[in-house]
């Protein structure tokens, strides 16, 4: 077990940043708390960072933005625990070209306005060498401009809108795949695998939820299926969703899409059994892949299915290592969807600088970047948007995520 670390939390009260991009977001155990400092959200003036070559005794710092309180809080609890379990294998030989790498954390809380004082603290610290964030979509298209400004470089490891690699951002990069792809494997499965053709759908009415519901009515209507009833939600607020499962009831779906954070999605798929629509499948984009989105949703969440791109279920050697490492450093706890990618951003960053990156040429290496992870083969296009990955679908399952077999 890894030498105990500290987290030192520091959440303070910040102005809120006069923005003329304000996006909605998308969206224990310690055995080796995270060796991170959480900066509160700052609206000092962003200058360019200054250049600060690798060859350096001093430690290399991450900058990690991610919600670490809040109803998504478990995003940034998962994220930083694979970015941290990166960092200590790393760090154990002997670091990047010799440097210890750490990780400086701002909590965005999933909020645009949040995300966008973080984006103005982490680009503004001379001492940041590249950013790791944000989860939630609408909090890396609130951040993105800040960091293209200041000349930062930032790769999302999770936010799947599939504006935030078309916005012309030369510092911008995404290592996961996109609502396009997942919204089309979604529909794929509910008509093709499923046979089901009167499709409802409850969505998010943030940038995931709604880029995720662009891309299904769009598939659904190419595929020769009908969409019978649209509802939405906004998350971090909604808790009881009878009214909207009442309305999509009466539509006599065949199948019900529900397209948020695992929060929300937990608690929609408990009360859609008071609403009537027990009896029917749920499908699931991968924001659901969480064990809270289960315990959340009790006998409703059995045997929903959930679109993935990393399936933690697979009985694979690199699976079981993972999974191996998150119980001896976390007290037994199961690891999370954004573990992997966390963990995969930390080596994509140390590639790049390992092949001579520095903070102001980050960007020319990470385009130059070949690497096989956890979470699949990662290059980049000319857009800093990864490469299309194959993606999977996991079932729930006895209270558990098993891979889906026909």
């Amino acid at each position: 077990m890894y030498k105990q670390k500290m987290v030192t939390i520091f959440i303070k009260s910040a102005a809120l940043i006069a923005l003329t991009f304000l996006a909605a977001c998308t969206p224990a155990a310690t055995a080796t708390p995270i060796a991170v400092t959480i900066e509160a959200p700052t609206t000092a003036s962003v200058e360019s960072p200054t250049l600060q070559p690798t060859a350096s005794t001093e430690p290399l710092v991450i900058g990690v933005a991610a919600p670490m309180t809040g109803s998504s809080a478990d995003y940034g609890l998962q994220v930083t625990r694979g970015i941290q379990l990166a960092m200590d294998e790393i760090n154990a030989k002997g670091g990047v070209n010799g440097q210890t790498l750490t990780m400086k954390v701002c909590d965005d809380q999933c909020d645009p306005q949040q995300a966008a004082a973080c984006a103005q603290k982490l680009a503004s610290d001379t001492t940041v060498f590249a950013v790791l964030g944000h989860i939630c979509s609408s909090c890396t298209l609130a951040g993105g401009p800040i960091y293209e400004a200041a000349g930062m470089t930032v790769m999302t490891v999770n936010s799947s809108n599939p504006t935030i690699t078309e916005q012309g951002w030369t510092r911008m990069f995404r290592s996961t795949p996109t609502d396009a792809q997942q919204g089309v494997a979604i529909v794929d499965f509910a008509t093709k695998n499923l046979g089901l053709s009167k499709i409802a759908i409850i969505y998010s009415n943030d940038d995931y939820g709604l880029g995720l519901k662009e891309t299904v009515t769009t598939e659904i209507t190419k595929v020769g299926a009908s969409t019978v009833a649209t509802e939405t939600f906004i998350t971090g607020q909604d808790k009881d969703f009878s009214p909207q499962l009442t309305k999509i009831a009466q539509a006599n779906p065949e199948v019900l899409l529900i397209l948020g954070q695992y929060a929300e999605d937990g608690l929609i798929a408990k009360q859609r059994v008071a609403a009537g629509l027990g009896d029917i499948p749920i499908i699931l984009p991968a924001g659901a892949q969480h064990q809270e989105f289960i315990t959340l949703g009790g006998e409703g969440a059995e045997g929903a299915y959930v679109a993935v791109f990393y399936n933690l279920s697979k009985d694979t050697p690199e699976n079981q290592a993972l999974i191996q490492k998150v119980a001896d450093n976390y007290d037994g706890a199961q690891p999370g969807e954004q573990v992997p990618w966390g963990y995969d951003g930390v080596y994509i960053f140390a590639q790049a600088i390992e092949m001579g990156a520095t903070k102001e040429t980050m960007p020319e290496f990470l385009h130059k970047v070949d690497y096989a992870g956890l979470t699949g083969h990662i290059a980049f296009d000319e857009k800093g948007q990864v490469l299309p990955m194959s993606g999977d679908i996991e079932v729930v399952e006895n209270g558990q995520f098993v891979t889906y077999t026909p």
